[in-house]
Parts: structure tokens; C-alpha cells; sequence
């Protein structure tokens, strides 16, 4: 898949660096991976797992077939690195921008609320207790006026 203006460059210098300070590669072909969230805020190319794929290679580098993206929502992506330290690494990077697009990562479960849980156990119905109808001013009568 070919997206027009990618570079690759700022993935190949984030995958030495891991490379050299924690001697693994980004991703990898196992099954016992660690996973990420991905969140685009903006991106000039229709969003998919495979666009994503090449997005998170020439940002993470790594190889794109390896991250295994599956959707979450239309802008979110849930995608698979080689290990917990690389993960990690990626976490601190927190966002990545260019004139492409600009994405955020973030931790995959276990960290911080089940926002779904909670909105189906209890939020929804304290939302509708909270609504109070309003109070109609009552008209006086005609009789009253005069």
C-alpha cells in the first residue's frame, strides 16, 4: 500500500534507538506481543489497518505486517509490538506529529477505568436522576389579572 509523502525516516532512527539501548526489535512475528492503542487526532490518508500498519512503520519502524493492527473505532487502533519494554518505549513517546497526520499511544487495558463497564452499570443512570424537569411557572387566571 502505497501512501503518498510517508517517510520513513523518523521510524528507522526510533528503531535504532531501541535497537541500541534495549538490544530488541520493534516488532516481531510471536504470538506473546504486547499491545498498544493508537489514537489519530488528524491524517490525510483514509484510515485502515493497513494504512495504519505503514503509518505505525514509518513512525515506530519495525515491520508492518508484524503489528497486527485490528480497529477499534473510526481513528483508533489497537496494534501488537514485539515485547513490554518496547511498548513502553513507544508509550513515552506519547504522540508523534507531521504535515501527514499526528497519533497518540496509549496502553492497551488494564490501566485505568472499563469506561464500558461503567457507562452500562451506573453512569447512564445517574445521568437520568440528575435531569430535573423544569418547574412551569403557573399563568394566573383571567380572573386574577382583571
Amino acid at each position: 500500500m502505497a501512501l503518498p509523502g510517508l517517510s520513513f525516516a523518523p521510524g528507522l532512527r526510533f528503531q535504532d534507538d531501541v535497537r541500541a539501548s534495549l538490544g530488541l526489535l520493534v516488532s516481531s512475528s510471536l504470538d506473546d506481543s504486547f499491545h498498544l492503542v493508537v489514537a489519530f487526532g488528524r491524517c490525510k490518508f483514509k484510515l485502515s489497518p493497513a494504512s495504519v500498519e505503514m503509518i505505525l512503520q514509518a513512525t515506530i519502524g519495525g515491520n508492518a505486517l508484524f503489528f497486527k493492527v485490528s480497529a477499534l473505532s473510526g481513528l483508533v487502533f489497537k496494534f501488537s509490538v514485539a515485547s513490554k519494554e518496547v511498548g513502553l518505549a513507544i508509550r513515552k513517546l506519547v504522540s508523534f506529529e507531521c504535515d501527514l497526520f499526528k497519533l497518540f499511544f496509549h496502553l492497551w487495558g488494564g490501566c485505568g477505568r472499563n469506561w464500558r463497564l461503567e457507562l452500562a452499570s451506573n453512569f447512564l443512570e445517574e445521568d437520568r436522576l440528575s435531569w430535573q424537569l423544569p418547574k412551569q411557572a403557573s399563568k394566573p387566571s383571567f380572573a386574577e389579572v382583571v
